[in-house]
């Protein structure tokens, strides 16, 4: 069994450089990985095959050859997964600033893909992280180390300077299959964040428990790039949509179609009477089925040419239905800032106005929480939405955590989606009633991303289990929450998302998982710090185990995490 099992590491550690070139024959060796174009992502390299061949061959200690040959059509190379160089500042355009909330000229060169899926220099600042007891009962492999600089700090304590991130996905959240969504909601994950619960901890209906161990999919670095570009880290950087909390962004918003003075709404669930527009003019609702909703338009900033009409999936004014009448239902806070008649959104398509940060006292590098001479001044918009807004009953603050929900505006950086998610988070007893029991706390951001990519297993790292806040390990569940993982785990099976077994490990779909904890590790303004890590661990649900592989025991020193049938 351990020799199967250790050719079935070899395997994966094997895949885990595809060559892209059509004139490289079948050698054994690493190939380097050349740019290519997204068309020939889907097809699977030939070459696999025969590595995988010749590397059994190897430890078989026999002869064999092998005679195919790469052809134009050979998938991408997968990312190298024990790259060490940091982070590359090469090809990076410097476009118009994001201030006056629209662009003045420029373009997105770095915007694309590089080189496929090699060693892109995206590891962040760290390696292994996590060694001081931060990964329960298990270790770590070469994937669990490359997401760990993936969302590592800034060791100097600036925001968002660290790794780019990692994009987290649920894939049964309710959407799958609705082809009328060209965007669904996925979550950024960066130790930039301080808050608890990262992803959306939903139970088998659906509702909000925050003992669930959230099941999902990590997007590949193809993916991340394809969707916001190489630049996401430039302080002007300002092509995205990241809301810094829960939004309903694709379900419940209505994107804003200035030139024809209306909103486009397509609100889940409504029918016929969530389907239509509304006047911008005088707030008529008109039912209509050529309406697509906001989650029908295109990734991207409506106010980024070229072909901005297109784009602003995800963005837009929150809306409900009452009876027939669809209503924009979006929460204003309008009052005096600095001498000036201000709202807590800017402009019809709901996004967060900059004005409470556009200080020279103001450094959109320093943490929330930070009490020096230069903070990063989101908590003012906060402030100002509490003194001047009113939750969505009509009563005062605090009130119940769904008013974020509803006033909740999208931003063009994540930089400043971090900062605000963060003061969130340290603000929340200022603005929420229960909010204040940290194990519950809503603490995820919320980000449109593309669908047809997301839906694509191609473009998937790994699968990731989330272990709830106050817990060290998946072990720790209870028998009724292991269950639920393993309802999951069956609905990730049951769509092809997820392939068990050793052989498994290295393809896509396959069997490969990571784990993610959440831990504390100090604290700031007043609440504790959270931070989180990737690892693997062996753990047992019912039909399913996680079996850990460490790099020790591993002749290429990677290591494997993979689900496996608990036979």
């Amino acid at each position: 069994m351990f020799r199967f099992f250790s050719l079935a590491v070899l395997a994966f550690s094997l895949v885990s450089a595809r060559p892209t070139n059509s004139s490289e024959k079948c050698d054994g060796d690493a190939a380097p990985l050349l740019q290519v174009k997204a068309q020939n992502e889907k097809k699977r390299n030939p070459c696999e095959r025969c590595r995988l061949a010749k590397m059994m061959c190897t430890v078989k200690q026999v002869c064999c050859s092998q005679a195919e040959t790469c052809d134009s059509n050979s998938g991408r190379g997968k990312i190298g997964h024990h790259g060490k160089s940091g982070r590359s500042k090469s090809g990076r355009s410097k476009h118009g600033h994001r201030k006056s909330g629209h662009v003045k000229s420029g373009h997105r060169k770095s915007g694309h893909v590089k080189s496929g899926r090699g060693h892109s220099g995206r590891r962040g600042k760290s390696g292994r992280l996590g060694r001081s007891g931060r990964r329960g009962n298990g270790g770590g492999t070469s994937v669990t180390d490359l997401l760990n600089g993936l969302i590592s700090s800034d060791p100097n304590g600036a925001v968002y300077k660290g790794g780019q991130g990692v994009m987290f996905r649920d894939q049964n959240d309710g959407f799958f299959g609705n082809n009328a969504f060209k965007v669904l909601p996925g979550s950024l994950i960066s130790n930039g964040i301080i808050a608890p619960n990262p992803v959306f901890p939903a139970d088998e209906n659906g509702n909000i428990d925050p003992n669930v161990a959230s099941v999902g999919v990590i997007l590949d670095e193809w993916a991340f790039n394809t969707l916001f570009g190489t630049n996401t880290q430039d302080e002007d950087y300002y092509l995205g949509v990241f809301y810094p909390a829960d939004s309903n962004s694709v379900d419940l918003r209505c994107r804003s179609e200035e030139d024809q003075k209306r909103y486009d709404c397509r609100l889940a669930g409504q029918g016929r009477n969530g389907r239509g527009f509304i006047s911008q003019v005088n707030s008529a609702w008109t039912q209509s089925n050529q309406a697509v909703g906001s989650g029908g338009f295109e990734i991207g900033n409506p106010y980024f040419p070229p072909d901005q009409a297109k784009k602003g999936g995800g963005t837009g004014c929150h809306a409900i239905t009452n009876g027939a009448v669809t209503q924009i239902n979006q929460l204003n806070a309008r009052g005096t800032f600095a001498g000036q008649q201000q709202n807590i959104a800017k402009n019809l398509d709901c996004e967060c106005n900059r004005v409470f940060v556009e200080f020279a006292t103001c450094n959109n590098y320093a943490y929330s929480g930070y009490q020096g001479a230069a903070q990063n001044c989101w908590d003012k918009w906060i402030d100002h939405w509490v003194q001047y807004g009113k939750n969505y009953n009509g009563g005062p603050f605090p009130a119940d955590i769904k008013n974020r929900d509803v006033a909740g505006c999208w931003m063009n950086n994540i930089r400043d989606m971090i900062n605000l998610q963060n003061w969130f988070y340290l603000k929340r007893t200022v603005y929420s009633t229960n909010a204040i029991d940290t194990h519950s706390y809503w603490g995820w951001n919320e980000i449109p991303v593309t669908k047809s990519i997301t839906d694509d297993a191609q473009h998937h790292e790994t699968l990731a289990i989330v272990v709830p806040e106050g817990l060290d390990s998946l072990n720790q569940l209870s028998n009724q929450y292991k269950k639920l993982v393993n309802q999951a785990l069956n609905w990730y099976v049951n769509k092809g998302y997820l392939v068990p077994g050793a052989d498994n490990a290295g393809k896509r779909p396959g069997s490969y998982v990571v784990v993610l904890k959440q831990y504390q590790d100090s604290s700031i303004y007043g609440s504790p710090r959270y931070q989180r890590v990737f690892f693997c661990e062996d753990v047992t649900f019912n039909k399913y185990k996680i079996v850990y592989f460490p790099p020790s025991q591993d002749p290429n020193g990677k290591g494997a995490c993979y689900i496996d049938w608990n036979r």
